[in-house]
């Protein structure tokens, strides 16, 4: 293992698959904001293994220590009013099956102080929104998912917000970090194939979306998000994602 460069990789592997490493999550919302999210992440063998071997030399434990604390993902949904856990489980080593409900989708990622949210829902006369916000802010409120040691690594872990290490540069040292576990080129296409995939069903009609596309057969009430993880941690400006509908 790479000892120089490890605990920071492995920190912000942590910080993906919490928000999504190869990552589905499905929100259904109502016209009043409430409804429920259904969110599968599963890792790549290849950053399990990476796991297993840093979580041993770290810690000493085997290789069935969990991947995801679960605990710390219950602790920070209890202090969000609400909202209810109704599943969350690791079925197998590398995969988070997580469903909540909620009664105000403001809630999920709530802002701190003057921060703009990163997840808002709008009421309008005539039409609902649902807006989320992405960049380096909004990053830092996703990482408090993460046990804190881990967020405040990966916090090192990501590229400054100056532009001046590239998307390329970025997949390449951890691609570097990583190819003892395969050969560089399929540890490239692992880093390249992981996406954030977001599917936002509503109770009526879309009327516009903004970063998306409507998914087929859906009566044009979901829309579908697809965002590469290596963007969202490489972002230096700020991209918006939205859905319209009718109240």
């Amino acid at each position: 293992m790479r000892d120089r460069f490890a605990p920071f990789v492995i920190a912000g592997l942590l910080f993906i698959t919490l928000i999504g490493c190869s990552a589905r999550q499905d929100l259904t919302i109502q016209s009043d904001g409430s409804g429920s999210a259904s969110v599968t992440v599963t890792l790549h063998p290849i950053m399990v293994s990476y796991f297993t071997d840093l979580m041993s030399a770290m810690t000493g434990a085997d290789a069935s220590h969990p991947v995801f604390d679960l605990d710390h993902i219950r602790a920070v949904f209890a202090e969000r009013p609400g909202t209810r856990i109704t599943r969350l489980e690791e079925p197998e080593r590398g995969t988070l099956r997580v469903d909540v409900s909620f009664t105000d989708v403001n809630v999920l990622l709530p802002p701190t102080g003057s921060q703009t949210p990163v997840l808002a829902f709008v009421r309008r006369a005539t039409e609902r929104e649902l807006r989320l916000r992405l960049d380096r802010e909004a990053l830092d409120r996703m990482m408090d998912l993460a046990p804190p040691g881990a967020a405040q690594l990966a916090g090192l872990l990501l590229p400054p917000t100056d532009g001046s290490v590239s998307r390329s540069e970025f997949r390449a040292e951890m691609a570097w970090a990583l190819e003892e576990y395969g050969q560089r080129s399929v540890v490239e296409r692992v880093l390249d194939d992981a996406t954030i995939d977001v599917v936002v069903r509503t109770p009526t009609r879309i009327i516009r979306q903004t970063g998306g596309r409507i998914e087929p057969g859906s009566g044009d009430r979901a829309v579908r998000f697809s965002v590469p993880v290596l963007d969202v941690l490489t972002l230096t400006g700020e991209r918006v994602y939205s859905v319209v509908f009718s109240p």
